[in-house]
């Protein structure tokens, strides 16, 4: 009988410890399902476990996340163009340098059927994208940071008995209308965020899940008889301006059901003016009043929401959506720092906070079109 070499033998030894630990891992059975934002993405090859850790191949991932991979043979680097990312993959020194910041963090790299592999979750983090392990379905879910949000503006709210009173007035939605856009965000994870959030969402901070902010304006009965009620059902917040001089009035809200609303936590108040929401004859009041007057005008609706509703008013909504520099320099002089517009569109990082977009909502728009308005800004 041949004695076999003990070279042999270590090298069966170890080609045996390298097959049991790459068998497992390409088998369909554990290969975590993968998905970007709820989309399911197929990678090929495919991802492979090792450890309780997820390996993905380098350069179908980042194409997948609609980057941009090259590779230099000869320095065995990887350079990644993602997003505002330049990332570079040293394979034999074992680190991943992101070239804008100098950032580097040590990394395994791999390699499967002549691909080159990296750990989904330490290089997902490393760029700022949110891991999600979902145990129910063995699946891994990615939320990249988001990059708009919408900002959803409505007035007045009725049953739809009542409707047929109100022909004339396109925006003046149905209940059951408002309760299906509600009840659509939250069962498709939409987060209503608060003015804070929102500011500091401007500012540059990243949030990653899909987001919205919902305000109503003019300061009608029926945001506290409908609009709140339905908010506080499904769990989302909202922020209601109004025209201070109006409040207490037949047809608007009361002081007490402001603060009911604030004190609750489900409604933020901003103003829409003192005394300027309404036209001034054939011209709009904030247009043909002077700037000192404007200016104080705005200060008391600040005072008033401070004094009878116990929250600083730190958010404006422009009357009718009327502005112009002059007006955004008014606004400001009275201490408010962040303003709404009536203009279509999303909320990217880096806008004017003073002049924020946001999209009406009319009674013609049906469930399809307002789906629709959120994908497109999405």
């Amino acid at each position: 009988m041949k004695k076999i070499p003990v070279i042999s033998i270590a090298l069966i030894i170890t080609i045996s410890l390298i097959v049991t630990a790459v068998a497992p891992s390409v088998s369909a059975a554990v290969s975590p399902k993968i998905y970007i934002d709820d989309k399911p993405v197929w990678l090929s090859p495919k991802p492979l476990l090792f450890t309780n850790t997820t390996f993905v191949p380098l350069i179908p991932f980042f194409e997948k996340l609609g980057g941009v991979a090259y590779l230099d043979s000869s320095n065995h680097i990887i350079t990644v163009y993602y997003e505002n990312y330049i990332l570079k993959f040293d394979t034999k020194k074992g680190y991943v340098l992101e070239q804008k910041s100098g950032r580097r963090i040590k990394l395994t790299f791999p390699s499967y059927s002549g691909r080159t592999y990296v750990p989904l979750r330490a290089v997902s983090e490393f760029i700022d994208i949110m891991v999600q392990w979902i145990g129910s379905d063995k699946s891994i879910r990615l939320h990249p940071p988001i990059k708009n949000v919408t900002v959803l503006n409505y007035q007045k709210l009725m049953p739809n008995h009542e409707l047929v009173k109100h022909s004339g007035e396109v925006d003046v939605i149905s209940t059951e209308a408002f309760e299906s856009h509600v009840k659509y965000l939250k069962e498709h994870g939409y987060s209503s965020l608060n003015l804070e959030q929102l500011k500091d969402f401007v500012n540059g901070k990243n949030y990653y899940n899909k987001s919205v902010l919902l305000t109503f304006d003019g300061g009608y009965p029926s945001s506290f008889s409908y609009a709140y009620p339905i908010l506080k059902k499904y769990g989302l917040k909202g922020v209601i301006f109004v025209e201070t001089s109006a409040i207490g009035r037949p047809g608007y809200l009361t002081w007490e059901q402001l603060k009911t609303m604030a004190d609750s936590g489900v409604f933020e108040i901003g103003s829409i003016t003192h005394n300027m929401y309404r036209a001034n004859g054939a011209s709009y009041k904030i247009l043909s009043t002077r700037p000192a007057e404007i200016i104080k005008d705005l200060e008391v609706s600040k005072v008033l929401i401070k004094a009878l509703v116990e929250r600083d008013a730190y958010a404006f909504a422009y009357p009718q959506g009327i502005y112009n520099d002059a007006i955004k320099t008014y606004v400001q002089e009275a201490g408010f720092k962040m303003a709404f517009t009536t203009k279509n569109g999303s909320i990217k990082q880096g806008d004017d906070l003073m002049a924020l977009k946001r999209n009406n909502i009319y009674r013609w728009m049906d469930l399809e079109y307002f789906k629709n308005l959120l994908q497109k800004h999405d």
